[in-house]
């Protein structure tokens, strides 16, 4: 039996396993921008909410 046919499912195995890792570590980081994403919504609504208040104070 050859040496190749016995690496290739091994090297095939370890693809798929790089694989799945990089996809769930890609996923980590959308979901992680994501919730960034959204916390910079929150602070500009909440600045915007602010200086709505300190312009109504001001008249």
């Amino acid at each position: 039996m050859p040496l190749y046919s016995i690496k290739t499912p091994l090297i095939n195995k370890m693809k798929v396993f790089l694989h799945n890792r990089i996809k769930g570590f890609v996923i980590i980081y959308q979901q992680e921008a994501q919730m960034y994403q959204q916390q910079a919504q929150i602070n500009q609504l909440l600045v915007s909410q602010t200086l709505k208040i300190f312009a109504k104070n001001d008249k």
